[in-house]
């Protein structure tokens, strides 16, 4: 990582070929907590909550019953609870707005971005450096990769036999130069009979 410079291009520079942390202090964190929370988040956005383990992360889009969207937020699964990132103009509506569809539901939120503080960290060597500042084993990731997740539907078709399955989709990126390629692939998917054995296609 570069040290502190009031050249932007030194900054987009270190970010894009070493390893850079940007303050994002001003984004608003939201602990949800409760044992209804994960079905709650699942009926109230548009990404599945069921599916999530303790660590992973996702986006997901809150929209109203007309399908207006309200707004983007990005979840952390943790043991108990769930930290939401909000955009900072949200911090106080987000809440709000779902407080009107609580019920019967054990749920409860805690806004702590005052309280908290928030570093990004991004760039082909950001494995590296957490690993040297923090102490953490990140064996198990590869410097430079990017792990993306997303829901998706796949059709399969054996002569007239038709089906729809649903599943998670898991991209592994490699950093290449100044761009990312697609160094495997891996699709787990679920239909309401039974579960299939995931599997993975590398590219």
């Amino acid at each position: 990582m570069t040290l502190p410079t009031d050249s932007i291009n030194d900054e987009y520079r270190a970010a894009r070929t070493e390893a850079a942390l940007r303050d994002a202090s001003h984004w608003g964190r939201l602990w949800i907590r409760g044992a209804d929370h994960l079905d709650f988040l699942h009926r109230m956005t548009t990404n599945s909550f069921n599916g999530l383990e303790t660590g992973q992360g996702c986006e997901a889009v809150f929209v109203e019953q007309r399908a207006r969207i309200i707004d983007l937020g990005v979840f952390y699964r943790g043991t108990e609870s769930t930290l939401l990132l909000l955009n900072p103009q949200s911090r106080e509506e987000i809440p709000i707005w779902l407080d009107r569809f609580i019920f019967a539901e054990a749920i409860e939120f805690e806004d702590v971005t005052d309280k908290t503080a928030m570093l990004e960290c991004c760039g082909p060597h950001m494995a590296k450096l957490l690993q040297q500042a923090l102490s953490l084993d990140l064996d198990q990731h590869q410097d430079g990769h990017l792990i993306v997740t997303s829901n998706c539907h796949v059709l399969e078709a054996k002569g007239e036999f038709l089906r729809d399955l649903g599943g998670r989709c898991t991209h592994r990126l490699a950093a290449q130069d100044a761009s990312f390629k697609i160094a495997s692939k891996r699709f787990d998917l679920v239909n309401c009979d039974a579960p299939h054995d995931g599997f993975n296609v590398p590219i």
